[in-house]
């Protein structure tokens, strides 16, 4: 999967996101933002910002403990 190209916007929304879960899931959560984005080398405006913020509810609202994400 190639690296993301994100502008410091992007990056900022995403590590702002990223603040609400809890350390122990940051990176399963960060590598879950670049696989739902799938192949894409840039990002559509906006799309990092929906899909980071989608899947930070998933790892937010976990119970403790497991976090069922693949």
């Amino acid at each position: 999967m190639p690296p993301l190209s994100l502008d410091d916007d992007e990056l900022s929304d995403l590590m702002h996101l990223a603040q609400a879960v809890p350390v122990e899931h940051r990176g399963a959560f960060l590598e879950g933002v670049v696989s739902a984005l799938g192949d894409m080398s840039t990002v559509a405006p906006g799309s990092l910002y929906r899909t980071a913020a989608a899947l930070q509810r998933d790892f937010v609202n976990a119970p403790t403990g497991r976090i069922s994400r693949g």
